[in-house]
């Protein structure tokens, strides 16, 4: 990513050259800690948002759909599909399948599992 920033005419910032607080983006592959948001004037970004790993993880937003659905009710919250983070809710899924095999004993039902520390479609896989 870096490269495509120095094509388009970006400056890299080194402390040698300019001065502690004179950058507009900090591009980081990892998080930031709370104090770096903190300090930021109202020029510069950083790339990542404040705990917006609650809706980019996929177990993360899995927890949030299910509580956001316990608060706000199914009615409003139906537009997502189950989903169970194993295995803290082995138990869970495995009721909710033999809830679905005893209303149509010869429905095939696929699953998704997505790794949770995985991206970009790495380890996924489908079941019964």
């Amino acid at each position: 990513m870096r490269h495509v920033f120095l094509e388009r005419g970006w400056q890299e910032f080194d402390e040698e050259e300019h001065e502690e607080q004179e950058w507009n983006l900090w591009w980081r592959s990892s998080r930031f800690r709370n104090s770096d948001y903190d300090q930021l004037q109202s020029w510069q970004r950083l790339n990542h948002h404040p705990k917006c790993t609650a809706i980019t993880k996929k177990d993360a937003l899995a927890r949030n759909m299910k509580r956001m659905k316990a608060v706000h009710g199914a009615s409003v919250f139906n537009f997502s599909p189950v989903a169970f983070n194993l295995p803290n809710d082995y138990t869970k899924f495995v009721a909710h399948c033999s809830k679905l095999k005893d209303k149509d004993p010869h429905r095939h039902i696929f699953w998704i599992c997505k790794p949770a520390d995985l991206s970009r479609g790495r380890g996924i896989f489908i079941f019964k």
